[in-house]
């Protein structure tokens, strides 16, 4: 099945924070430069999905192998970000779970007629967490103009992206069942917050704070 227009629309969006990101490359600090390595990433990956979904007529399996690589590298971008030692204990602790399940989940991820939600629900909830506890971390250190610092713009859209496709991702096989036009309909909503999302990581890349 190909991708429909608004999904191509959508990964065409990647361009913007990815072109954006590399031009601002050495202006950035070290948590975002990991950020603007991963929207490039992302871009290859979703080239890759194209590819195999014309080849194979399916790409499930590249998405949900991609997706410990976007974790860890928000994980480690966050993680840069704080400097509370005992933060950083907590993120290594709040990692381990989707770690564990994704290793364990691998074998059906390569399944064309199934979409690897739980790993995708777990690794989202645990995001929101570590968003959340990056952004007290932000705000704690007092800057008085928020929106000019570009690890806020990124918490942002983590933020709203994660909470938006976990409800998404968490009922993915139930719509399949209904139907693929069901599954589409649903899958429209990540298509926006992934637009959104990538708006606030150029908005990011664009801040001249270094933090």
């Amino acid at each position: 099945m190909g991708l429909p227009l608004f999904g191509q629309i959508t990964e065409v969006t990647y361009v913007l924070p990815a072109v954006t990101g590399m031009w601002r490359y050495r202006k950035l600090s070290a948590p975002i430069k990991i950020i603007a390595i991963l929207i490039v990433l992302v871009c290859l990956e979703s080239a890759l999905e194209i590819v195999a979904a014309h080849v194979l007529h399916y790409s499930n399996f590249v998405s949900n192998s991609f997706e410990i690589v976007e974790f860890g590298m928000l994980w480690a971008a966050f993680g840069l970000y704080v400097t509370d030692r005992r933060t950083r204990l907590l993120f290594a602790a709040l990692a381990a779970p989707f770690i564990i399940l994704f290793f364990l989940r691998l074998p059906s991820m390569y399944n064309p007629a199934v979409v690897a939600e739980e790993t995708s629900v777990v690794s989202r909830v645990i995001l929101i967490a570590l968003s959340v506890i990056t952004l007290h971390s932000l705000l704690e250190r007092g800057t008085s103009n928020i929106v000019s610092v570009p690890m806020f713009w990124v918490l942002l859209g983590v933020l709203l992206y994660s909470a938006g496709t976990m409800v998404v991702m968490g009922l993915a096989n139930r719509l399949l069942k209904l139907g693929v036009p069901y599954f589409e309909m649903a899958w429209r909503v990540n298509w926006l917050l992934l637009v959104v999302q990538n708006v606030l990581y150029t908005k990011a890349f664009l801040c001249n704070q270094p933090r």
